[in-house]
């Protein structure tokens, strides 16, 4: 039999305790993720979050998602969802891929890619956020379409014969 060594032998039983191990998960994820309590708080915040919006983890751990998110011109929409949700158990957001308006601690805007799972643990109810930056996606995507209408307005001579 071999007396080969588990992968986290060699990193070392600290590093792989499970407080560390989920850190080290959460923040290697390319996106953002956001654990919010059943109110709507932040109970986890990862470094892409950080990034992201601009409020370190400590910073964020606790407050609720509507004052570090979400643009004030769009509470009322996220508390009704939110009360939805509540009453019902389903809502435009939670289980589903969406496209929403986030926003910085600077108050800038930028577009997102937004996917929000609930999960019950223990007799509580959480969900998790992950958060997709689509700003330069966006910006691509408007420089095609200007492409394509330029295009579009250089060969309709020549498709109308116009060019001889």
């Amino acid at each position: 039999m071999s007396e080969e060594k588990s992968s986290t032998d060699s990193v070392g039983p600290k590093l792989w305790s499970s407080d560390k191990r989920f850190r080290t998960l959460m923040d290697s994820v390319p996106d953002a993720v956001i654990t919010l309590s059943s109110e709507a708080r932040v109970i986890e915040w990862n470094a892409q979050a950080e990034l992201m919006f601009g409020w370190t983890r400590t910073e964020a751990t606790g407050q609720p998602i509507s004052d570090l998110v979400i643009p004030p011109r769009l509470h009322d929409q996220h508390f009704a969802g939110m009360k939805t949700f509540q009453k019902t158990g389903s809502g435009k957001i939670v289980g589903h891929r969406v496209e929403v308006t986030a926003q910085r601690r600077d108050g800038s805007e930028f577009p997102v890619e937004l996917t929000v799972s609930k999960v019950d643990i223990e007799g509580a109810t959480v969900f998790n956020g992950f958060v997709r930056d689509l700003s330069s996606q966006k910006i691509n995507e408007r420089k095609l379409a200007r492409q394509t209408l330029s295009l579009i307005h250089i060969s309709e001579p020549t498709r109308l014969g116009m060019i001889s």
